[in-house]
């Protein structure tokens, strides 16, 4: 299945669980897995890595470094609340996983 398709739909899941204030046993394992991994994977997958462990660990911090960025910019601005976080952390991931890739720039980063 292809990484975008699988990323986007986890971020909708992330959306709908946190909207609809899912039980917990069903909202933790959708939320930990998007906050850890998601955000990070639909960007680092455009780099087309050779390795699937090093995809990995970039996918993970730049998901961490994504959803501190988003949470420090809504509490500076009196907005944060699980809602606003997640919309903007799943529009993030929704606009990489829409943005074409270049096949000429793709083929040159490996």
């Amino acid at each position: 299945m292809n990484r975008r398709l699988v990323c986007a739909v986890w971020a909708l899941a992330a959306v709908a669980v946190t909207g609809l204030e899912a039980p917990r046993a069903i909202a933790f394992p959708v939320m930990f897995g998007f906050l850890c991994f998601v955000p990070g994977f639909a960007l680092v997958s455009r780099l087309r890595l050779q390795s699937l462990g090093i995809e990995v660990a970039i996918a993970f911090g730049v998901s961490m470094a994504l959803a501190a960025i988003v949470t420090e910019v809504l509490m500076y601005a009196e907005l944060y609340s699980a809602l606003p976080a997640t919309l903007t952390l799943a529009l993030i991931t929704l606009t990489a996983c829409a943005w074409p890739v270049s096949r000429t720039r793709a083929s040159q980063l490996t």
